[in-house]
């Protein structure tokens, strides 16, 4: 197919449709300048965290340890969770960090880590905790403009269009 063919097979569609797939263009870039930069969910709490200087290092338990080596060993099971202990002001803390397995294909598990909290060391967080807030804010930077471009095609009677452009015998 050449380029003169394609840019006919563009003409035939109606103008509404011109102006929702231009209207792309401006709003992936507010998208990227905006919103894609925002910190959201985990990031965010980490960098509350660090603002905070609440921030330890975490050190695998011994009786954990032997996940590591599986996990190395690249076998079919793969450990997402194990406990560690961190120091606080003196105080010992002994809590079990697990990793979502939908955002990992190998465990992230590691001898030290680095733990984090916002108020309570005793609610502790990781860098691999579950992110569904962000997960979420993620999908809707992707398809938000699509979303906004359908809208406006709708919006300037392009649903119509559509419909007469598939009866006078369009794709």
């Amino acid at each position: 197919m050449s380029i003169s063919e394609i840019i006919n097979a563009l003409k035939q569609y109606p103008w509404q449709v011109h102006v929702g797939m231009l209207s792309l263009i401006p709003l992936y870039i507010i998208d990227i300048k905006f919103f894609m930069k925002k910190k959201v969910g985990l990031e965010k709490k980490i960098e509350i965290a660090k603002e905070r200087g609440h921030v330890a290092r975490g050190t695998i338990d011994k009786k954990d340890s032997h996940k590591l080596i599986t996990n190395q060993s690249h076998s079919d099971y793969s450990y997402l969770g194990a406990y560690y202990t961190y120091t606080v002001n003196g105080k010992n803390y002994h809590k079990k960090f697990s990793a979502d397995p939908r955002n990992h294909t190998r465990s992230p598990l590691r001898t030290i880590i680095n733990v984090y909290w916002i108020n309570n060391p005793n609610r502790p967080f990781w860098d691999y905790s579950g992110n569904s807030l962000g997960q979420w804010y993620d999908m809707l930077t992707v398809f938000g403009p699509i979303i906004i471009a359908i809208i406006i095609v709708l919006l300037l009677g392009g649903g119509d269009a559509i419909v007469q452009y598939k009866l006078k015998g369009g794709v």
